[in-house]
């Protein structure tokens, strides 16, 4: 329940600033995000309109860059390494699926006659 809890303020947190331009967006993100990464290195510049999913989950390594309007879900875990330069709108998503039992994926189809 702790880890729900800290995403919303997360949530909350990156909803107020990640518009914020320029450098002092730049520092309020990398002082406020600091606490919920699972590691979050120095001299890391997240520009604005980027946008982080289960953030605990991501771990940011040391001298990187990312550039605006980006996309980040580390929901099965997400390390970026290291002098890394991630491109505007740039899309990372992890997930874990159960694709060896088929029973897991259940869609359900309703008929209606007219």
């Amino acid at each position: 329940m702790a880890k729900y809890n800290n995403y919303k303020l997360f949530y909350f947190i990156q909803a107020l600033i990640k518009y914020f331009p320029f450098q002092m967006g730049i520092y309020l993100r990398r002082i406020l995000y600091r606490p919920f990464f699972n590691k979050f290195g120095s001299g890391i510049i997240i520009h604005d309109n980027v946008h982080f999913k289960f953030p605990s989950d991501i771990s940011i390594n040391n001298n990187v860059k990312i550039a605006q309007s980006s996309i980040f879900v580390g929901r099965s875990g997400l390390e970026i390494g290291d002098n890394v330069l991630i491109g505007a709108g740039t899309k990372i998503i992890t997930s874990s699926h159960n694709y060896h039992n088929i029973n897991y994926l259940q869609i359900k189809v309703y008929h209606s006659t007219l």
